[in-house]
């Protein structure tokens, strides 16, 4: 690694501890962590140049959401974890800009034209029970190559990530228990979601707890561990309406904590 990587390598824990304090320092490491989000993009959300291509995307929103999720990762990050800031922030990437995709996605529709031949190459498809190659598409359908290669192009692209899918009844109609394309996705990394949201969660609670008194910190760790306010109160004997006002104080900060990650 050379000083230059060195400088605004985020797997250096004195790097993202920077970070948190440092706004300049900050902007310097999202402009060389470029590849990183990048990276987090292909590998759990897709071709950034697809999605481009094929749909109203634009890649500087793209890398603009990617920084975000790269800050809130640094902003979660326990240093002290022993975790590989890399692997930790690939999947914080990844979902904000899944996220934006679902709220901001909009699909090339194809023409008439272009849509009736992607049908009649379903069709064909169906009838020889595989695709041919566009060649052989194009002298079969009687039409030029060039057509058919751009029909099979917008083909593979057109469905939302919203369009429902499953298995369809002796009508040709879905059941009642389908789920759509973007479920899909979510379902091939709910683990490792799952594990950043946890992370996420533990963070917010750390910075919550160097926040509070010792008694307060007392009431949230039995709070934690599943204790009612009458049994926290019992057992670390203070009022119910002391735990209740604590509790209410600890809640107001988690919020306001979580707001930053």
């Amino acid at each position: 690694m050379n000083k230059y990587d060195q400088k605004y390598s985020l797997n250096v824990k004195a790097n993202v501890e920077r970070c948190k304090s440092d706004s300049v320092y900050m902007g310097e490491v999202l402009l060389a962590n470029e590849k990183l989000i990048w990276y987090s993009i292909h590998k759990y959300v897709g071709n950034p140049e697809q999605m481009i291509k094929n749909s109203c995307l634009d890649k500087d929103d793209i890398l603009q959401v990617g920084r975000i999720g790269l800050i809130k990762a640094i902003n979660a990050f326990d240093t002290e974890r022993g975790t590989k800031f890399s692997s930790f922030s690939v999947i914080a990437v990844a979902r904000e800009v899944r996220c934006f995709i679902r709220d901001h996605y909009c699909p090339i529709r194809p023409t008439r034209a272009a849509n009736d031949l992607i049908l009649r190459i379903k069709r064909l498809e169906d009838d020889l029970g595989y695709l041919p190659r566009p060649g052989k598409i194009a002298e079969l359908l009687g039409e030029s190559r060039e057509k058919v290669t751009k029909a099979l192009g917008i083909g593979q692209y057109i469905r939302s990530l919203d369009e429902p899918v499953g298995n369809k009844n002796s009508r040709g109609q879905l059941s009642d228990g389908h789920i759509t394309l973007l479920d899909m996705l979510e379902d091939s990394y709910d683990i490792e979601l799952e594990t950043v949201d946890r992370l996420y969660l533990e963070s917010v609670i750390k910075k919550v707890k160097e926040l509070l008194g010792e008694k307060e910190g007392a009431i949230f760790g039995l709070k934690l561990q599943g204790l009612n306010q009458s049994e926290i109160a019992k057992k670390i004997n203070v009022s119910k309406m002391k735990v209740s006002r604590v509790m209410k104080k600890i809640i107001a900060l988690m919020e306001k904590n979580g707001e930053h990650l």
